[in-house]
């Protein structure tokens, strides 16, 4: 079993916390490893990629206590899943809804970060504000949701609260494309034109980065382009033979 400490941090929702306690007591090797992928799995819940950090939780080299722990929280996990779902459907009550049985400290920050965004499209910017500040408040790392008080902040013209929040947001994600492109029309209206094609420039750079590494998660996972890929590397090694053996 874990100690209370840790025990303490990880229910909290302070996955980072836990993971350096973990480290500087004697807890084992696969405690230790299973607070590091909850580390992981709250920066990808930062990133919107739920459905990651569910295949990060299925690994089978686990400690035995964590078993317990992940069977009350997988189902809020995959809650959360489908409230987000609900969310890129444009369907706001549906995703409230299903936000009401996700209640994990560690899953709050998004949870909250989600629930503003649906009051938002429910012309709730106040409840979006207070939705936003309650997900710093169960994680302050996280970048959207600090980004989402900027684009409120911009929307009441507000542009230094508003520059404000996405260069902290920033501090955080330097490659996350929509906190740069925001900057950029913050500083555009602003007058500051050259600030602003600094930041477009940055988000167009932060946006291909994100492509190109969607692009090869698709290539790695896809079992065709696995096919495709070794007979990339045997067609390579047929032309290295030839190349070599005229050489000689």
């Amino acid at each position: 079993m874990i100690e209370d400490a840790i025990w303490q941090q990880l229910n909290e929702g302070r996955a980072e916390e836990a993971y350096k306690l973990s480290q500087q007591s004697d807890a084992d090797s696969a405690t230790q490893d299973f607070l590091e992928s909850l580390v992981t799995l709250q920066s990808l819940l930062r990133d919107k990629n739920i459905p990651q950090a569910q295949k990060l939780l299925t690994r089978p080299n686990f400690p035995k206590w964590a078993s317990v722990w992940l069977a009350d929280f997988m189902p809020q996990l995959a809650d959360l899943e489908k409230a987000q779902r609900h969310l890129d459907k444009h369907e706001p009550e549906k995703m409230l809804s299903v936000l009401t049985s996700v209640h994990h400290p560690l899953l709050l920050g998004e949870a909250e970060t989600l629930r503003g965004t649906a009051l938002i499209y429910q012309n709730d910017t106040t409840g979006a504000k207070t939705a936003f500040e309650n997900a710093l408040s169960y994680d302050p790392k996280h970048y959207r949701a600090i980004t989402n008080l900027g684009n409120l902040a911009l929307e009441n013209n507000l542009l230094e609260e508003a520059i404000l929040q996405y260069e902290k947001a920033l501090k955080i994600n330097e490659h996350f494309a929509n906190a740069h492109h925001n900057l950029a029309v913050a500083y555009k209206r602003k007058g500051e034109v050259g600030k602003s094609v600094q930041a477009l420039k940055q988000a167009q750079r932060a946006s291909q980065q994100k492509m190109k590494e969607e692009a090869r998660g698709m290539f790695k996972n896809s079992r065709a382009t696995k096919y495709l890929r070794w007979f990339f590397f045997a067609g390579l090694a047929v032309v290295v033979y030839f190349f070599i053996r005229n050489q000689r």
